[in-house]
């Protein structure tokens, strides 16, 4: 009698343990991680398959689970589940905090399954999951946290130092070629020796165009304030913030540094008080424009 107590006793404790088991099977793998950049960026750079497609082969491992978006809207983001055993969809929510960071909250859903054998590698299935993950979540900060990476430039926040600019605007039908430019700079430069002015830093230039001409401004930084002229304007600076940019190469990658910062800025909502402009860190006349050194200025507001 006792032994059959005893062993009913045993099946009910393996039935309830059993039934635990099943009960409590993962239905959702979620993961969280705080990332330092503005909403915009994460958003728009989450939905990029290009950035998925390069974290995810760099970590590249035999049965990995390889996602893909498939949706992005403002503050969420859809991504495409796959490997040899999960074929689903998840979703990322991004909770803005401030202008400059976000809490990425992730996940995905699985299947629920009472029977035995599917719940056991519904387990292995979520584990596996959730590690594919953190890895990513992981390695999604070190990526959108790093401008190089997210813009393509090391884009910096600093301060202006140059106080005093004397400067000389001119237009012209087509972009002034570099001949046209120096020339113009050494007028400048004419002008300040004339006036017993020192240089603080490189030349800065600034080309815009409306589609029928084009308007340049070249100018030196200066250390003292110089006489009024008709031609040369000295213009005071505002010491305020910047963000800037090396960039190492001819046209094509000042513009391309340029169309970066500018979306740096729009990802951060941040206002521009005056004109962005290059600063002509070596002489492009003697230089070949592959080494051409440039350092990209763009005013912002805080």
């Amino acid at each position: 009698m006792k032994k059959g107590i005893i062993v009913v006793s045993v099946l009910l404790v393996v039935l309830v343990l059993l039934l635990q088991f099943v009960w409590t099977a993962p239905k959702n793998v979620t993961t969280q991680a705080s990332f330092k950049v503005s909403a915009a960026a994460a958003n728009r750079m989450l939905g990029d398959t290009a950035i998925w497609q390069k974290i995810q082969t760099a970590s590249a491992t035999a049965n990995a689970v390889v996602m893909k978006p498939v949706m992005a809207s403002m503050g969420q983001v859809m991504l495409r589940v796959k490997s040899d055993a999960i074929d689903t969809l998840s979703q990322i929510l991004l909770v803005e905090l401030g202008n400059d960071s976000v809490i990425l909250n992730w996940e995905t859903p699985l299947p629920a399954s009472n029977w035995f054998w599917q719940h056991w590698q519904q387990r292995n299935h979520a584990a596996a999951l959730q590690a594919a993950q953190q890895r990513l979540a992981t390695q999604l900060k070190a990526y959108l946290e790093n401008t190089q990476q997210a813009y393509g430039f090391n884009i910096v926040k600093g301060q202006m130092t140059d106080s005093i600019v004397v400067t000389k605007s001119f237009e012209t039908a087509s972009r002034p070629d570099l001949p046209m430019i120096y020339a113009q700079l050494a007028e400048l430069e004419k002008f300040a020796n004339a006036n017993g002015a020192g240089f603080t830093n490189p030349p800065m230039l600034f080309v815009q165009t409306d589609g029928q001409s084009y308007r340049t401004q070249v100018a030196l930084p200066v250390n003292k304030w110089l006489p009024e002229h008709p031609v040369y304007k000295t213009k005071r600076m505002v010491l305020g913030n910047n963000l800037t940019a090396e960039v190492t190469g001819g046209q094509q990658q000042i513009r391309a540094c340029f169309a970066a910062m500018y979306q740096h800025v729009a990802d951060y909502n941040r206002m521009m008080p005056g004109i962005p402009y290059e600063m002509l860190l070596n002489n492009r006349l003697s230089t070949d424009s592959s080494a051409w050194q440039t350092r990209v200025y763009f005013p912002i507001m805080e």
